[in-house]
C-alpha cells in the first residue's frame, strides 16, 4: 500500500453513518492510499478496531500480515449524542520502517502532521502520506523517553522477562494494573530480546479481547476465563515463584538498565551477548540466557544505577485528546514524559552547511574508568556545564552561539599550572615560597585543636614501603639512554600540544535519543562514488549523498575526498547510524581509522583556502573518535592495537590540528580507553621499550679459551685417539721383536 520504502499511508477508522465504503457503521472514512487497501486492512484487523467496552483505554496496537505493518492508536471517544464508540488513526508501512523499536518510539503520536488530521471529522478526503524524515525525531523522542521509564518498571519487566525464558514461543496477555507500563515493558523486551526472538512482535499496549493476531496483549484486570484455543498464557508480572528463570531475569533486567544509564553503546551489551550465546536455534532460551549472563557478568563494571521510587515513576500511559479531535496535540513526550536523556536527531546542524553542532554533554553520575594518567583512584566527578565537548571548563553563553570561539586561547606552556578544580591539578606541586629579602613570611594561624570525633571507619595502615625494581644489567650492545633535560615535561618531550583555539565541531554524532533502528538499511545503487568527484557545490552533493545507499557512503568515505564532502558524506552517517547494525558500524570504525580521523589535511591541500582551520580539524577528529570509534571499544569490537597506534601517531604528528585531536581524545573526563591503548600511549610518551628485556647470561667463551668445557672435552678426546695409537704402536712392537 505504501508509495515506497521511505514513506508510510494514513489512515481514519471510527463509525460513521455516510460511510463510502458502503458500508454503515464503524470503518476507514479517510485514507492516503488505494481505497480496497484500506478496506482490506479493515476486514483483517477489525476485532482489534472495534474494541469497546468499560475498559476500553488509549492503546497502542502493532500488527503485522504478510509484507506490511499496520501502526494503530486506539483512543476511546464518546460523540455529541452521548454514544461511545473508538478512533482509530493507522500508520501502515514496511516492516523494515515501521519495525518494532520505531512504533514503540512513536507511542506518544507527537509526530510532525499528527495533530493536522481531525479523526472525529475526517471523511472522504485524501490524506497527505507521511515521509520517513518526519517520523524520525518523534521516534528518538519517545524511544529517549522510554529509557527513562525503564527504573519505574523493573519488577514489571522483570516478571515479564522470566516469563518469556520460560515460554519463549506462547503468546501472553500480560496485567497492567497500574495502567502505564506496557510501553516501557515491550521496549525492554524488544531491546535486550530482539536478537533472540524469531516470533514476530505484535503487540496491543491495552486490550479487552485477547485475539491470536497479538503476541503481546496487555490488560487493565482478569475479565473472567482466558480465552480458548488462543495459546495464550496470563501473566501478572509482579508474581514471583523463585525460580531459575526469575533468578536470571532479574540478572538480565539489572545490567540492562545499568547499560541504559551508562550509554555509549552499553545498551545493546544485554541483546549482543544473547545473540553470541545463541549458537545454535534450538538452543532453549534459558539456556542461552545463562550463557550470555557469564559473558556480561565478565565485563560489565560491579556499579549498579541507582534505584528509583516507583511513586515518582512519570506516566507512560497514551493520554487521550481532551475533545478526541485532535489527539496528536497532547504534551506526552515534553512535559508528562520525562524529558529523553539525550537531544532529537537529527540535529539542525545536520542541515545547515555552515551551521556548527553543538557537542553533547558528556557528563555522567556514574563511577568512569580513569586512565593510568589520572592523579588519584575513584569516582570522577560531573563535569561542569561546558561548550567544549570534554567538559575542559566554563564557556560564556555568546561564545558557544558562534561558529569558534577565536578569542580563547589556551596559555603558551604545554607544561601549564592546571587551574584550580582541574582534573589534573592534584599532582602539581605547589609554589616554592618567597625567599626574597624583602618578603617577611607570615607565621600561619593556629586553628586550635580539633574536636576529636570517632572515624566512621578505622583508619587504614600507611602502605608498605614499595621496593625499587632490580636493576637490569644492559648489554654491551644496547646504547644507553639518552639523558632527559631538566626542564622538559614529562610525556611532552618533542611534540607539545598546540595552541589553539577551541571550536564547536561539526561532525556531531547522531542525537542520542535517536537510536535503536537497527534494521533499517538502505541497500541501493546510485553510482555515489564516481558521482562525487564531479559535483559543483556543497549542495549538490548533499542532494547526491540523502540518495546513496549506506555502503556506497562507505565507499566513498575510503576514497579521498573534498573536506567539504567529507562533512556532507559524515553528517549523513550520523543521521542513518542509529538504524545500522553491527556489520556497517564495524565498517565506518574501519574507515575511520585508515583515514586517520580526517586529522591531517593532505599534502596536495594543505594550501586550499577552503580547507578548514587547524582548530576545526582536530575539534572534529575528535568528536568523530567519540561516536563512530569509542562506542566499539567500549564493546571490545574495535581493534585496539589500531587505535593504539592511530593515536601515537597524532601524537608524534607536526601538524598541530593531529596533536590537538590527540589531546581532546585522551584528555577528557571519560575518554573510554581500554588499558591496553594507554599502556602503549604510557610506554611511548616515557620512552619505554614494548618489549621487557631479561637479565643478559654470561658472555659465552670463545671455543679456544681453555678453561672451556669444549675444549676440556676435544682434549680428552685426542689423548684417548692418541694414547690407543702409542698401545697399539707398542704392541705391534713387541710383536715383531718376539718373533
Amino acid at each position: 500500500m505504501t508509495r515506497s520504502e521511505n514513506e508510510v499511508d494514513q489512515i481514519v477508522f471510527r463509525w460513521d453513518s455516510e460511510n463510502l465504503t458502503g458500508n454503515t457503521g464503524f470503518g476507514p472514512v479517510a485514507w492516503s492510499g488505494p481505497r480496497d487497501e484500506a478496506e482490506n486492512l479493515f476486514r483483517i484487523s477489525g476485532p482489534v478496531l472495534r474494541a469497546s467496552g468499560e475498559e476500553t483505554r488509549p492503546a497502542l496496537i502493532r500488527l503485522q500480515q504478510r509484507a506490511g505493518v499496520m501502526l494503530i492508536r486506539r483512543l476511546p471517544f464518546t460523540d455529541a449524542d452521548g454514544g461511545t464508540s473508538v478512533l482509530c488513526h493507522a500508520l501502515v508501512g514496511s516492516p523494515a520502517l515501521l519495525d518494532p523499536a520505531v512504533c514503540l518510539g512513536l507511542h506518544a503520536w507527537n509526530w510532525e502532521g499528527a495533530a493536522a488530521v481531525d479523526l472525529a471529522e475526517a471523511r472522504g478526503g485524501r490524506l497527505p502520506v507521511v515521509r520517513e524524515e518526519v517520523l524520525i525525531p518523534a521516534t528518538g523522542r519517545g524511544q529517549g523517553a522510554l529509557d527513562e521509564t525503564l527504573p519505574y518498571v523493573a519488577e514489571e519487566l522483570t516478571g515479564t522477562v522470566a516469563e518469556l525464558l520460560r515460554h519463549p514461543d506462547d503468546r501472553f496477555t500480560v496485567l497492567d494494573e497500574r495502567g502505564d507500563t506496557a510501553c516501557a515493558v515491550l521496549w525492554g523486551l524488544h531491546s535486550m530480546f530482539e536478537a533472540v526472538v524469531d516470533r514476530r512482535w505484535t503487540f496491543a499496549t491495552h486490550d479487552t479481547v485477547e485475539l491470536p493476531a497479538l503476541r503481546f496483549a496487555f490488560v487493565g484486570r482478569w475479565s473472567g476465563a482466558a480465552s480458548r484455543n488462543t495459546e495464550r498464557r496470563r501473566v501478572d508480572p509482579r508474581e514471583r515463584c523463585g525460580d531459575r528463570a526469575e533468578e536470571l531475569a532479574t540478572r538480565l533486567v539489572r545490567h540492562h538498565l545499568r547499560g541504559v544509564a551508562e550509554g555509549e553503546g552499553s545498551e545493546y551489551a544485554v541483546g549482543s551477548a544473547l545473540h553470541a550465546a545463541a549458537t545454535a536455534r534450538r538452543t532453549p532460551l534459558l539456556e542461552t540466557a545463562a550463557r550470555a549472563l557469564t559473558t556480561l557478568d565478565k565485563t560489565t563494571r560491579p556499579a549498579d544505577p541507582s534505584p528509583r521510587r516507583r511513586q515518582g515513576a512519570p506516566d507512560s500511559r497514551h493520554p487521550a485528546a481532551p475533545d478526541g479531535r485532535h489527539p496528536g496535540t497532547s504534551d506526552f513526550g515534553h512535559s508528562a514524559a520525562p524529558a529523553p536523556r539525550y537531544s532529537n536527531a537529527p540535529r539542525a546542524a545536520y542541515l545547515d552547511p555552515a551551521g556548527d553542532g553543538q557537542a553533547d554533554p558528556r557528563g555522567s553520575q556514574y563511577p568512569s574508568s580513569r586512565g593510568p594518567w589520572s592523579a588519584a583512584p575513584g569516582p570522577v566527578p560531573a563535569p561542569a556545564p561546558s561548550g567544549r565537548a570534554d567538559g575542559a571548563g566554563p564557556v560564556d553563553a555568546a561564545a558557544v552561539d558562534g561558529p569558534a570561539r577565536a578569542g580563547t586561547e589556551r596559555p603558551e606552556s604545554p607544561g601549564r599550572r592546571p587551574e584550580a578544580g582541574d582534573r589534573w591539578g592534584t599532582s602539581w606541586p605547589t609554589d616554592p615560597p618567597d625567599t626574597s629579602d624583602d618578603h617577611v613570611p607570615e607565621p600561619p594561624s593556629d586553628p586550635g585543636p580539633a574536636p576529636r570525633t570517632a572515624p566512621a571507619y578505622p583508619p587504614e595502615p600507611p602502605p608498605a614501603p614499595v621496593p625499587p625494581p632490580p636493576s637490569v644489567p644492559r648489554s654491551p650492545a644496547e646504547p644507553p639512554p639518552a639523558p632527559r633535560p631538566a626542564d622538559e615535561p614529562h610525556g611532552a618531550g618533542a611534540f607539545p600540544r598546540p595552541v589553539l583555539p577551541l571550536v564547536e565541531p561539526q561532525w556531531t554524532g547522531p542525537g542520542k535519543g535517536a537510536r535503536r533502528r537497527r534494521s533499517r538499511e538502505r541497500e541501493v545503487e546510485t553510482s555515489l562514488v564516481h558521482k562525487l568527484p564531479t559535483v559543483r557545490s556543497v549542495e549538490e552533493a548533499r542532494e547526491l549523498v540523502s540518495r546513496g545507499g549506506s555502503r556506497e557512503l562507505l565507499d566513498a568515505l575510503r576514497r579521498p575526498q573534498a573536506y567539504a564532502v567529507v562533512t556532507v558524506l559524515l553528517r549523513e552517517v550520523a543521521r542513518r547510524l542509529p538504524s545500522w547494525g553491527h556489520p556497517l558500524r564495524r565498517e565506518l570504525c574501519d574507515v575511520v581509522i585508515h583515514r586517520e580521523l580526517w586529522a591531517v589535511a593532505p599534502p596536495a591541500a594543505r594550501n586550499d583556502p577552503e580547507e578548514p582551520a587547524e582548530g576545526l580539524r582536530a575539534a572534529n577528529a575528535a568528536e568523530l573518535h567519540r561516536w563512530a570509534v569509542r562506542p566499539l571499544l567500549g564493546r571490545g569490537d574495535a581493534p585496539v592495537g589500531t587505535v593504539a597506534e592511530l593515536l601515537s601517531r597524532l601524537r608524534t604528528r607536526p601538524e598541530p590540528s593531529a596533536r590537538e585531536a590527540f589531546w581532546l581524545i585522551v584528555d577528557g573526563e571519560r575518554p573510554g580507553l581500554p588499558d591496553a591503548v594507554w599502556l602503549t600511549l604510557l610506554k611511548e610518551a616515557y620512552g619505554m621499550p614494548r618489549t621487557v628485556h631479561r637479565p643478559a647470561g654470561p658472555p659465552l667463551a670463545h671455543p679456544d679459551d681453555p678453561g672451556s668445557g669444549y675444549t676440556r672435552r676435544f682434549l680428552r678426546r685426542a689423548a684417548l685417539l692418541i694414547g690407543g695409537l702409542v698401545v697399539a704402536i707398542v704392541l705391534i712392537g713387541v710383536a715383531q721383536w718376539g718373533r
